[in-house]
């Protein structure tokens, strides 16, 4: 007796099926024209939604997408912002810098005028109490001796010679005479030699003893 199973075959095979739009397509144009016409009378019933436009109405319809199309392929082209750079002078701008030598000089002459003097970048000289105080402020020196020389070369005229008393400079009780004295001889040691001297003697004298230091 012979066995019988169950048994599973795979077959490939080509189907063409059609969709319903498809279907409803190819109903559509086997139909002719008084069948066409019955059908969209019978859908228009059916369906109240639909309506049927006449001939004028799609001719207005494509007139007015024309006329459309045509004024906006017709727009005039916006006017483009003006380039501000258009505006400006090149050319007298650079004339007025530029010497074409047909002015008869006067461009050289404006180019002279117009150039910084000399003397600009020459630094004034400095005076002698500027002289003095630069000394001061390298000289190692206590605080009281430092004021009172400051105010020793504040005294001084235009020649060097010192023009306050012993009293004006001590301020009262607020120095010595032991700090006047000390700077007094620090004033007197700096450059040029004999300045803060109270009289031409006295300048000869502390001249005399910075060239011979044993002559006291």
């Amino acid at each position: 007796m012979a066995w019988q199973g169950l048994k599973l075959n795979l077959k490939v095979a080509q189907k063409q099926i059609l969709t319903p739009g498809l279907v409803q397509m190819v109903s559509v144009l086997a139909l002719n024209r008084l069948e066409l016409k019955e059908m969209i009378n019978t859908e228009m019933v059916a369906n109240p939604v639909l309506e049927e436009l006449s001939e004028e109405a799609t001719a207005t319809d494509n007139y007015s997408d024309e006329t459309f199309l045509k004024n906006e392929t017709e727009k005039v082209p916006e006017k483009q912002a003006a380039n501000p750079f258009d505006e400006l002078d090149v050319g007298s701008y650079f004339n007025q810098y530029l010497d074409t030598g047909g002015d008869g000089g006067q461009s050289q002459e404006r180019e002279i005028s117009e150039r910084p003097s000399f003397e600009k970048f020459l630094s004034s000289p400095a005076g002698l109490s500027e002289h003095l105080n630069w000394q001061l402020s390298v000289t190692i020196c206590s605080d009281a001796v430092r004021e009172i020389a400051d105010n020793i070369i504040g005294n001084l005229d235009e020649n060097g010679y010192l023009t306050a008393s012993n009293e004006e400079l001590l301020q009262g009780e607020k120095y010595t005479q032991d700090d006047l004295d000390d700077a007094l001889a620090v004033v007197q040691d700096f450059d040029p030699i004999g300045v803060g001297a109270r009289d031409l003697r006295e300048c000869l004298l502390l001249q005399l003893k910075a060239f011979d230091p044993t002559n006291t």
